[in-house]
Parts: C-alpha cells; sequence; structure tokens
C-alpha cells in the first residue's frame, strides 16, 4: 500500500506517484481511482519497470501497469517539519 493524503485532488495524487514511483523507470500515466477502495493504476514504460515497481510494493502488474492501493497517511506525514530553534549558551569573554 502506498501511503498518501487521500485530501488532494487526482492531479496533485497523480504528481506524487509519479515522483515515488519514478525511482522505478519511467511513469507513462496514473490513473486515479477513489471508489470502492483508493487505488492507482501506475502505467510504466516497460515490462521490467512495472516487474520492478511491482515487486517494490508487493502487488501485482498487468503488463506494464501496475496497481497500487492507496492508504490515508497521518496529516503529519505531509506537513512540513517544525524548526525547532536552538540557543547558543550565551559566551563570556575572558579578559
Amino acid at each position: 500500500m502506498l501511503q498518501v493524503d487521500l485530501r488532494q485532488s487526482a492531479q496533485e495524487l497523480s504528481r506524487f506517484i509519479t515522483a515515488r514511483c519514478s525511482d522505478f523507470g519511467t511513469v507513462k500515466s496514473v490513473k486515479i481511482h477513489r471508489s470502492p477502495k483508493p487505488f492507482a493504476l501506475v502505467e510504466m514504460a516497460t515490462l521490467y519497470e512495472a516487474l520492478e515497481l511491482a515487486a517494490h510494493y508487493e502487488r501485482t502488474s498487468f503488463g506494464a501497469c501496475v496497481l497500487l492501493y492507496l492508504e490515508e497517511a497521518s496529516p503529519a506525514r505531509f506537513e512540513p517539519p517544525s524548526v525547532m530553534l536552538q540557543t547558543e549558551p550565551a559566551r563570556t569573554s575572558r579578559l
């Protein structure tokens, strides 16, 4: 399962999924389906790339396409990390 923010539009989800899957090769297309259970049909450029992607997510490929189930990730996963301010201890000058 691929964890995503399901509140995003189909276009935003498609871009996110394309970026994640491009590590395995050239993504030709991504089709988002929200019901009955959210999934993406990812078409790769070659059969080999599809097999690599399917193996990574433990899914099945259909020719050069891979069906990836989508799961809502926790909102904290998509929010930028908070910046922790660190202050340096005051330096004292020695005479």
